[in-house]
C-alpha cells in the first residue's frame, strides 16, 4: 500500500475551505449549466441542484443559500 504525504499544496483537512468572495454569475457551474437548458428544464433542474445539499446537508445549507 502507498502512502501519500501531505504537501503545501494539500488543504489542511482539519481547515474548512471559504471562498474570499462570492463567483460572479456567469461563471458559476450551476448557472451556467442552467442557462443552456430550456425553461421548462431549467425550472425542474434548479429544482433537483437545490434540493440534493438539503438532502446532504439535512437542509443547513439549503436554507442559507440557493441557486439562482
Amino acid at each position: 500500500m502507498v502512502k501519500l504525504q501531505q504537501t503545501a499544496l494539500d488543504p489542511d483537512p482539519n481547515e474548512n475551505l471559504q471562498l474570499t468572495q462570492p463567483i460572479p454569475v456567469t461563471l458559476h457551474p450551476a448557472q451556467v449549466y442552467l442557462s443552456g437548458l430550456g425553461e421548462g428544464s431549467r425550472r425542474t433542474i434548479r429544482y433537483s441542484l437545490n434540493t440534493i445539499p438539503a438532502f446532504l446537508t439535512n437542509s443547513a445549507i439549503a436554507k442559507l443559500q440557493t441557486i439562482m
